[in-house]
């Protein structure tokens, strides 16, 4: 459904935050719909991303789709206390 992320896209560049909020309504009606879309799915998440990037981030990983937990922050290397 790349017609659907766009029109998210699209409505977020032009300043019109209602209508991205009401097109990623009717993108998540649609994957309530059919569950087993995992291209719609993958959709919904990439839009859902603009708005909401943690929990995005957090559902792709769960769902395999990213290699590390995005919380883990052993795979980081600290110095003085900061994060490099």
């Amino acid at each position: 459904m790349p017609a659907q992320q766009n029109a998210v896209t699209e409505a977020l560049r032009n300043g019109k935050n209602n209508l991205a909020i009401a097109e990623l309504r009717n993108l998540f009606k649609k994957v309530q719909q059919n569950p087993d879309n995992a291209g719609l799915y993958i959709s919904f998440l990439n839009s859902l991303s603009l708005f909401c990037p943690f929990i995005a981030t957090e559902l792709l990983w769960r769902q395999g789709r990213i290699e590390h937990d995005p919380i883990d922050r052993s795979r980081k290397k600290y110095k003085e206390g900061k994060v490099e």
